[in-house]
């Protein structure tokens, strides 16, 4: 291994255990405190050259399809999530929303065919392909469609839940690299090591539903308090209609 690749693997750990403690802060901090601006701003700095070194060494060292997606996708997630913090009205997406979406379209697209080929080989690396793909893909159409029919997003707040999902979805992925590299020796002796790939999805992504459903639940509660009430009117009766 040359100079260029043991620094970039070096420094990919480093951000890559920022990214874990600064994202665990990011999520448990007050959303809109200086905490979790402060430890967010660190993680998705990490997360970015994460996501930046890991393509680079995958394009000049190894090439490996899978791995390459998997880097696009939760590079977009990092990129959406900060992105429309600064499109919170629908229709305010730029170029590069645009370029960074239809990447990541082609991308999975690109991910689900290589799964198919390599159906005959590995069923296991076939279904990763095809999970992983799938979502990439889903997550990009899906910006696409808002960028297209921005009336769909009527929610006000639609930026905060979109926000709070691709973040945690970064982090998935930052928990998911580290438990994959953790568990290696279980990957590769057992026939059903590859289902840590998704043990970090399941749980983070139930918790990340979860708290979704609070904030809802919060701001429709604030929403209702901020009604005016409106004093009933006395009810007139005929009789006194007559007087």
């Amino acid at each position: 291994m040359d100079l260029f690749a043991k620094l970039l693997l070096i420094t990919h750990v480093i951000a890559g255990f920022t990214c874990l403690t600064t994202g665990l802060l990011a999520i448990v901090l007050r959303k809109g405190g200086r905490g979790h601006a402060i430890t967010g701003q660190v993680f998705f700095w990490s997360m970015v050259y994460v996501n930046v070194s890991a393509i680079l060494h995958i394009l000049t060292v190894r090439f490996i399809p899978f791995l390459l997606v998997v880097a696009i996708f939760s590079f977009y997630h990092i990129f959406t999530g900060y992105r429309v913090l600064f499109r919170k009205k629908p229709g305010e997406q730029t170029w590069f929303d645009w370029a960074g979406a239809l990447i990541s379209v082609v991308a999975g697209l690109g991910l689900i065919a290589y799964g198919f080929t390599m159906l005959s080989k590995s069923l296991p690396l076939f279904i990763m392909c095809a999970a992983f793909g799938t979502a990439t893909f889903y997550w990009a159409a899906r910006d696409i469609r808002w960028f297209l029919k921005p009336e769909l997003l009527t929610d006000k707040m639609w930026w905060f839940y979109h926000h709070m999902s691709a973040m945690i979805g970064a982090y998935i992925a930052a928990v998911t690299a580290f438990t994959v590299n953790a568990g290696s020796e279980i990957i590769a002796s057992t026939s059903w090591g590859w289902l840590l790939w998704f043990l970090p999805a399941v749980i983070l992504g139930t918790l990340s539903g979860v708290w979704k459903r609070r904030y809802k639940r919060q701001f429709a509660g604030a929403k209702e308090r901020r009604r005016p009430q409106v004093e009933p009117q006395p009810v007139v009766t005929p009789a006194e209609m007559a007087v």
